[in-house]
C-alpha cells in the first residue's frame, strides 16, 4: 500500500506527473499516479492542468485520486496556439492577423479516471467532447450533465453513484458504457440520444430506477443481467410544470415513463431476441400499468387492502360495484391467474381455488346438500366419494349439467354457479397453458 498525498496547487500536481509511453511506439500520456500512492487534490483543477502538454499529447490519466474540489473539464479555451510557425501557451498579444491555429484544447483529449472520489459534481456540461471519457471504478455523490455532446466513447463502469444521476439533452454519437456500476438513486435520460450501443450489462440499479421514456434511440440498448426491478415512482399529470421539473431537476421518475421505459426495454430485448428477460420486462409493463389503474381511483387502494381480509366475498361485491374498465380488470385477473404470463403456479392455484369455489357454491344452493347435514351421523363413504368425483368431472369446463337436476336446485342458483364455475376454470387453464409458452 503506499502513501497519501496531498496536493494543494497546480505546481505540486505536476511534481508528479508520469509521462507514460505506449508499447514502446513513441507515443505517450501523462499520468497522475499508477502505482500503489493515493492523492488527495485540494484545490480546484481547470484547463490550466492541460497547458503544459505536448502537442503529440492527447490523453491524460488520473489515479486513485480523490477531488476534494471541483474539477472543470468543459473550458473549450485555447492551450497551444501556433502563430508564424512559434508555440505559444494562451497567447493573449498574439497578433490575430496572422495564422493562428488552436493545436490543443481540452475537447480533443481523451481522459481517464480510474479509482477516483468525486466529493463534488465534476463540471463536464454545456461541451462537446471529441475523445473518449471514461471513469472506471470511481465514486461519485451524483452525476448530471446537461447540453453535452460525447463524439466518441463515454463509459462510466464499475462505479457508485450515491445520489442523482440525470443526462439531459446528452448525445452519445460513439458508444455509451454502463458496465457493472451501481446506482443507488434514479438514472434519468432526458431528452437524450443513443446513436450507436449503450450497454447496460450487469448495471445494478439499487433501491432505484431507471428512465429512457423520453430518449432517442437510434441505435441499440444492451441489457445483458441488469439488475433493475420495478422500482418506485411517482404519479405526476404529463401536462404540468411539475413534471418537467421533476425528469429534468429532481431526478424524481413519473410512473408513465416508468411503464415506457419497461417497454422499451422490452422491445430492445425482443428485437436481440432475448424472449426470457423480455417476457420479465413485459410483467414489469403490466405492473406499472395496473398501478396506472389503481391511482385513477383514489379510494382503490384502500379497496385492495380489504380485500385481503378475511371478508373476501362481501369486499369483492363492493369492488364490482365500483366503476372500473376493463383494462384494471383484465390486468388484476392477469396478475392472480398467471402473474402476466410468467408463473404457471399461479394459474394452477387459481383453476383449483376456483373449482372448489364454485363447485361448493353450487352444492351449497340446493335443497339435496342441507337435507344431508347430519353432524351426528356415521361418516357417509358414499357420499363423500360422489362428491369427489363431482369435484373432478366440474373441472372439465364441458362436462354436463345433469348432476344438478338430482340436487333440488333453490331458485336455480346450483346453475348459475356451475356456469360461473365453468368460465373461471376454463380462464384458469388457459392461462396455466399460457404461462408455460411464455419462452415461446
Amino acid at each position: 500500500m503506499g502513501k497519501m498525498i496531498d496536493l494543494e496547487n497546480l505546481e505540486e500536481l505536476k511534481k508528479y506527473l508520469i509521462r507514460v509511453d505506449v508499447n514502446n511506439t513513441g507515443d505517450y500520456y501523462y499520468s497522475l499516479g499508477k502505482g500503489d500512492d493515493c492523492f488527495n487534490v485540494n484545490f480546484e483543477i481547470d484547463n490550466e492542468l492541460f497547458q503544459f502538454l505536448t502537442d503529440t499529447t492527447k490523453k491524460i490519466a488520473f489515479y486513485n485520486c480523490t477531488f476534494n474540489k471541483v474539477i472543470t473539464l468543459n473550458k473549450n479555451q485555447a492551450l497551444r496556439v501556433v502563430t508564424d510557425g512559434v508555440n505559444s501557451i494562451n497567447n493573449k498579444n498574439s497578433d490575430k492577423s496572422k495564422n493562428e491555429k488552436i493545436v490543443n484544447s481540452i475537447s480533443g483529449f481523451s481522459i481517464a479516471f480510474n479509482s477516483c472520489t468525486f466529493h463534488l459534481q465534476p463540471r463536464l456540461s454545456e461541451f462537446t467532447y471529441e475523445k473518449k471519457i471514461r471513469f472506471y471504478n470511481c465514486s461519485f455523490n451524483s452525476f448530471i450533465l446537461v447540453n453535452t455532446k460525447f463524439k466518441s466513447l463515454f463509459e462510466l463502469v464499475k462505479c457508485e453513484i450515491n445520489g442523482a444521476v440525470i443526462f439531459n439533452k446528452v448525445d452519445f454519437e460513439g458508444n455509451a458504457v454502463f458496465t457493472k456500476t451501481h446506482f443507488y438513486s434514479n438514472v434519468l435520460f432526458t431528452y437524450s440520444t443513443f446513436e450507436k450501443l449503450g450497454i447496460f450489462s450487469r448495471a445494478q440499479f439499487i433501491g432505484s430506477g431507471l428512465d429512457l421514456s423520453q430518449s432517442i434511440i437510434n441505435g441499440n440498448l444492451t441489457f445483458f443481467q441488469t439488475q433493475l426491478d420495478n422500482y418506485k415512482s411517482e404519479i405526476i399529470d404529463s401536462f404540468i410544470e411539475k413534471y418537467d421539473k421533476a425528469i429534468n431537476e429532481e431526478g424524481i421518475i413519473p410512473n408513465q415513463n416508468k411503464r415506457e421505459t419497461f417497454r422499451i426495454i422490452k422491445q430492445q430485448l425482443i428485437v436481440q431476441n432475448n424472449l426470457i428477460e423480455a417476457e420479465k420486462f413485459a410483467k414489469f409493463e403490466k405492473q406499472a400499468y395496473l398501478e396506472e389503474k389503481i391511482n385513477e381511483n383514489p379510494n382503490f387502494s384502500l379497496y385492495l387492502r380489504k380485500i385481503k381480509s378475511n371478508k373476501i366475498a362481501k369486499r369483492f361485491y363492493e369492488l364490482l360495484k365500483r366503476k372500473w374498465d376493463s383494462n384494471t380488470i383484465i390486468l388484476i385477473f392477469n396478475r392472480l391467474s398467471n402473474h402476466y404470463k410468467t408463473d404457471y403456479r399461479n394459474g394452477v392455484s387459481f383453476t383449483f381455488l376456483s373449482l372448489i369455489v364454485f363447485t361448493s357454491l353450487t352444492f351449497v344452493s340446493s335443497f339435496e346438500f342441507w337435507s344431508r347435514i347430519c353432524l351426528e351421523c356415521d361418516f357417509d363413504l358414499d357420499t363423500f366419494n360422489y362428491v369427489v368425483k363431482q369435484i373432478f368431472l366440474n373441472l372439465n369446463p364441458v362436462h354436463s349439467f345433469d348432476y344438478i337436476d338430482d340436487l333440488q336446485p333453490i331458485f336455480g342458483l346450483p346453475y348459475l354457479f356451475d356456469f360461473l364455475g365453468r368460465i373461471f376454470i376454463g380462464y384458469g387453464i388457459y392461462q396455466t397453458v399460457q404461462a408455460f409458452r411464455k419462452f415461446k
